[in-house]
């Protein structure tokens, strides 16, 4: 095993090991997931860790665009709190993401969006923005629900 390999293995054990601990994941999931997305394009090849189809999934449910189901590491890569830009674009890259996110229509995810008051109608008109908007939503409300199931009695 080269050294680039066995730092591959280690980021993935490491990446395993924070998406189990919520207050480490707050602190350093953006970092490993950049330098998880670079050694995936150094490998050029598709995540490992994120081609199994047999993972567990959660869905969040929207109004106007349905569900979107993802795999639940997936969704723990999403920090509760603080900066999400890097871990959204990274997730954006996932065979999983790329195909919940292809089949929603941009006029129904704008009223999906608008309804949620957040922006302004001139703030999402981008279609590709206004993806990165409702994954994030999704994570969130997978988290959220995930965290309320931990927590009850």
């Amino acid at each position: 095993m080269t050294r680039r390999e066995r730092f591959y293995n280690d980021l993935l054990e490491l990446q395993y090991i924070i998406s189990r601990n919520r207050q480490l994941k707050q602190k350093t999931g953006p970092f490993i997931l950049s330098a998880y997305a670079r050694l995936c394009k150094v490998f050029n090849h598709k995540s490992i860790l994120y081609m199994n189809a047999s993972k567990p999934t959660k869905a969040a449910y929207f109004n106007y665009i349905g569900s979107i189901e993802l795999p639940v590491e997936i969704v723990e890569m999403c920090p509760i709190s603080g900066e999400a830009d890097s871990a959204i674009a990274f997730m954006r890259t996932l065979p999983e993401v790329i195909s919940e996110l292809s089949e929603i229509d941009p006029e129904k995810l704008r009223l999906e969006l608008k309804e949620y008051g957040a922006w302004e109608p001139e703030d999402i008109t981008n279609h590709n923005t206004n993806l990165d908007r409702i994954l994030w939503l999704a994570c969130g409300n997978i988290q959220d629900e995930m965290f309320e199931d931990e927590n009850k009695d």
